[in-house]
């Protein structure tokens, strides 16, 4: 089943049951830009689900792969992207006729278990299991570009997006002990492929897992159990808060191209918390309660 939470009162609204006795997994899912259908992989197929009253549209989409389905995303309002156990990474078109609804198939050679859209550059971003990442131009007629991981201690993180949104960049990290699992951020836009936009270090002790884009921010989570915020929009040093321990941050870093370097300080909780936007409150207050109604729970039993 699927389940569907409002976050502003951080409770689930609705599930999705109709798949449940049937026995089939799904492991991903995507919204249209419009926010009105659901696209849910379902083992191989696809199942279109209308988000206005939460029944399906009309009979799901077959056979778009040879196995499980790992990654799916809308890139517009009627094109997919999908990506499988197969190794295969298909463009859809669900609004054309079944016989024409593939628009491009890649080849990956692996399994894809990161996938987004950057709308801003109309491209489809993929990293693999091996850690190679393709960069799929939603273009017609233009080929997609394979980036190949450059050594052993090389992976590719993810994607990310910089100077509000303007540059493409794609995270590497570097594991060996003398890095302390370091991360690059290096250009994929057109014209500044492969500049170094940032090296930073003294965050992550172990290798970092996620990236995320937000405002003028770049976030990373890692196998340490620590979130790292770094600066990308000035000068500013960033905060690595330790969520395992809740201790001070013990990283800083900034990014190179910035108008030059400060001296990195740690940032306090305090800090953060005097920090903390209206949105922010809400969902630290919402989760402090459902703790606290936890406890009460398990000390009436």
């Amino acid at each position: 089943g699927v389940m569907i939470s409002d976050l502003r009162v951080g409770k689930a609204v609705h599930f999705l049951t109709e798949l449940t006795s049937s026995g089939m997994e799904s492991y991903s899912l995507s919204v249209d830009p419009s926010g009105n259908r659901l696209a849910l992989a379902v083992n191989g197929d696809i199942q279109l689900i209308d988000t206005r009253t939460w029944t399906s549209c009309g009979d799901p989409i077959m056979d778009i792969h040879s196995d499980e389905i790992t990654r799916i995303r809308f890139c517009n309002d009627n094109w997919l992207c999908t990506a499988g156990e197969d190794h295969l990474i298909n463009v859809l078109d669900i609004a054309a006729k079944e016989d024409d609804m593939m628009l491009d198939v890649i080849n990956a050679g692996e399994v894809v278990h990161k996938m987004h859209w950057h709308p801003e550059h109309n491209v489809v971003t993929a990293t693999g299991s091996c850690e190679n990442a393709w960069i799929i131009n939603l273009i017609p007629g233009s080929r997609e570009t394979k980036i190949c991981r450059r050594d052993f201690d090389t992976y590719c993180v993810d994607f990310a997006t910089l100077d509000n949104k303007s540059t493409l960049a794609m995270v590497l990290g570097r594991s060996s002990e003398e890095s302390h699992c370091a991360l690059d951020v290096v250009s994929c836009t057109p014209g500044s492929e492969g500049q170094v936009r940032g090296n930073l270090t003294n965050g992550h002790k172990e290798i970092a897992r996620v990236c995320l884009s937000l405002g003028d921010r770049l976030i990373t989570a890692g196998e340490d159990s620590s979130i790292c915020v770094w600066s990308t929009a000035n000068d500013e040093p960033v905060a690595m808060v330790d969520e395992a321990s809740q201790k001070a941050a013990r990283g800083t870093a900034t990014l190179q191209n910035m108008r030059g370097a400060r001296k990195p300080y740690s940032v306090s909780y305090t800090h953060l918390r005097a920090h903390e936007t209206p949105e922010h409150l809400v969902c630290r207050l919402l989760l402090e309660k459902k703790k606290k109604k936890d406890r009460e729970e398990k000390n009436g039993k």
